[in-house]
């Protein structure tokens, strides 16, 4: 489970005992959100709260079925938030931007060792760009981290998260679990990634767009394509599996 923190203590405790007794086998604190991105596109794209721009709504008529599924089941809600949300937020921008305002600005590494304490299975931190802060998670009791940048979301002269990958892969050792994600489109990508030390690489991007695009099907779809690319790269790179992958293979 991902865990955004926001509210009081007794939201993430309620969280995290939700993920508990749902068999969740690891917990990821997202420390990269305590302040909301200056994001342009949704400036563009919005005049207003969930007011979309004209240009915008005539995009929206290109597409027909997706209009039909709105109007006959609504927006989705953050299901998740249902039961700390006030009365006044309860559609999906109106508590979209309840917890955006709620999110929790005083995580720090002895607010990690609280979760840490509370916590009883594998924990990673998600959001470091420094590999000296990959070598602190590991040494305040992590077990792995996400070398992320929010996807490019938040500040956008942040670092891409392969940057730092190798450094950090030999600071902590094999052992430690270093996962990374933002900007990966390609299978290539992620062949590059495992290449210089990562243990997986999250494609959450490429899997909405397939969502968005056809459903579940689409999502299928989207993965398919990145494995078949995956599969191809270290066919190309002379590997017959994914353990035969060496950072020799990166060339900078």
């Amino acid at each position: 489970m991902q865990l955004y923190v926001f509210g009081a203590d007794e939201v993430y405790r309620r969280l995290i005992d939700r993920a508990l007794g749902a068999g969740s086998e690891a917990l990821v604190l997202t420390t990269d959100g305590p302040v909301f991105g200056n994001r342009d596109w949704d400036k563009r794209r919005y005049v207003g709260p969930a007011q979309l721009s004209l240009r915008s709504r005539l995009s929206a008529l290109r597409c027909p079925s997706w209009l039909l599924r709105m109007a006959r089941e609504g927006a989705p809600r953050l299901e998740n938030l249902l039961e700390f949300a006030p009365p006044h937020a309860r559609d999906l921008v109106s508590m979209a931007r309840w917890s955006q305002g709620a999110m929790r600005a005083d995580l720090d590494w002895r607010w990690f060792a609280q979760l840490r304490r509370e916590w009883p299975r594998k924990l990673l931190i998600k959001g470091v760009l420094k590999a000296v802060d990959v070598e602190r998670a590991r040494d305040a009791g992590a077990d792995g981290v996400v070398l992320s940048n929010h996807g490019g979301r938040q500040l956008d002269g942040a670092i891409a998260p392969i940057e730092i990958l190798a450094d950090a892969r030999r600071r902590v050792g094999p052992d430690f679990t270093i996962l990374v994600d933002s900007g990966f489109r390609r299978g290539t990508d992620v062949v590059k990634a495992l290449c210089l030390g990562a243990d997986a690489v999250l494609l959450g991007r490429a899997a909405l767009y397939g969502l968005a695009a056809g459903g579940e099907a689409g999502a299928g779809r989207a993965l398919a394509i990145m494995r078949a690319e995956i599969d191809r790269t270290i066919g190309l790179l002379g590997a017959r599996n994914l353990a035969e992958l060496t950072p020799e293979m990166i060339v900078r």
